[in-house]
């Protein structure tokens, strides 16, 4: 295997042509790549007349593969290589070969150097990745993998500003307001997608997606029933519950606790790819979620949404500024920023939520739909 120390750039490399650019983006979390899809038209505009490669892992190739702000798209199977020596050398030596004159490690979060080494092995002259504050695990030094740290002056700051402070350090100001992401969906994606949706007969539908990255942030399936039974949308013909095929335990249950209160659903969890997942939100007239993938991809293509947030990354990931589609429905406790290492006996940012108070957010959020049925 590789070594994973510090990393020096053979003799000469520094003058190497500085039209070759790569941005990894190799986290998988679905919701944060969204978040960042949102400035790649920027990194377009800064580096026009340059060749851009992103760098994804492979859970998320589908949402980057249509994008037209990129001239190439890699991705990286992060679990394989992590644990094969093989894939190491393999990229080991394609990055290499690659001769990229700017290497752009673009999450905030450090991944302890699992894969922050692609951009050391890259050899280009400028590295560039965060300086990270995360007191779980931080970033106070650029080596042995980059040449340079973006200075952090705040840890909690919303993802989407924090995607700007790289563009800002690397010269670009031409912002616009909007936070929200791009996504680009293949023909396919979109005939398929068509066909699940085509068991609804064309009546309009809410989504439900009651899975989260970890189960303690997930609210409870009664909770969520309550809430819909309460908030008695009659514009609404079903609810179509998403997620992935780990979330199938919660999303059988919201589905049988449905049915016994007579709410009609379709249970598409760990039935749907990406792309059909996306077009299931963008054909909705409104989304239940978690802090989750569904949230961020409710903003991008401006589905309504209420979002049952936490208090373990709160302001960091949502809410989102300047978003009234998005509605956060919360239960604050002093204990916020606690990095979902909950000190209580259940985690009550997330159970003391209210079905009262997620059925209101649900017809506010309802309201604010002005598109043509």
């Amino acid at each position: 295997m590789l070594a994973a120390g510090a990393f020096i750039v053979p003799a000469g490399e520094e003058n190497r042509p500085n039209d070759k650019i790569l941005l990894l983006r190799t986290d998988a979390s679905i919701g944060d790549f969204v978040l960042f899809s949102a400035r790649l038209r920027e990194y377009r505009q800064l580096f026009a007349g340059k060749k851009i490669t992103l760098l994804v892992a492979t859970q998320v190739r589908e949402l980057a593969e249509h994008c037209p702000y990129i001239d190439e798209l890699w991705s990286i199977d992060v679990k394989k290589f992590r644990s094969s020596p093989a894939e190491h050398l393999r990229w080991f030596k394609r990055l290499r070969n690659a001769r990229f004159g700017m290497a752009i490690y673009t999450p905030y979060s450090t991944s302890g150097g699992y894969v922050e080494c692609l951009a050391g092995w890259t050899s280009a002259p400028r590295r560039i990745a965060f300086q990270c504050l995360d007191r779980i695990r931080f970033r106070l030094s650029p080596e042995p993998y980059f040449t340079e740290l973006v200075p952090t002056v705040t840890e909690w700051k919303f993802e989407g500003e924090r995607n700007r402070d790289m563009l800002r350090y690397l010269g670009y100001e031409k912002f616009d307001s909007d936070s929200k992401g791009e996504i680009w969906l293949d023909p396919h994606s979109l005939s398929s997608g068509e066909k699940l949706l085509a068991q609804l007969g064309g009546r309009p539908y809410g989504v439900i997606f009651p899975g989260a990255g970890r189960t303690i942030r997930q609210w409870p399936a009664d909770k969520i029933v309550d809430s819909i039974k309460l908030a008695s949308l009659p514009e609404l013909s079903c609810w179509v519950i998403c997620g992935a095929a780990n979330d199938s335990a919660i999303c059988a249950q919201v589905a049988s606790l449905c049915d016994l209160q007579g709410i009609r659903t379709l249970n598409l969890c760990g039935k749907t790819s990406l792309g059909e997942f996306v077009l299931i939100i963008a054909r909705s007239r409104l989304c239940l979620t978690t802090e989750s993938s569904a949230a961020h991809i409710s903003s991008a293509v401006g589905v309504p949404c209420v979002v049952l947030v936490g208090g373990g990354h709160y302001g960091r990931f949502f809410p989102y500024p300047n978003n009234e589609l998005a509605i956060e429905v919360k239960h604050e406790l002093p204990c916020y920023y606690c990095y979902w290492r909950c000190i209580r006996d259940e985690v009550e940012c997330i159970t003391k939520i209210t079905a009262e108070q997620t059925a209101f957010a649900l017809k506010t959020a309802m309201s604010l739909d002005k598109r043509p049925t």
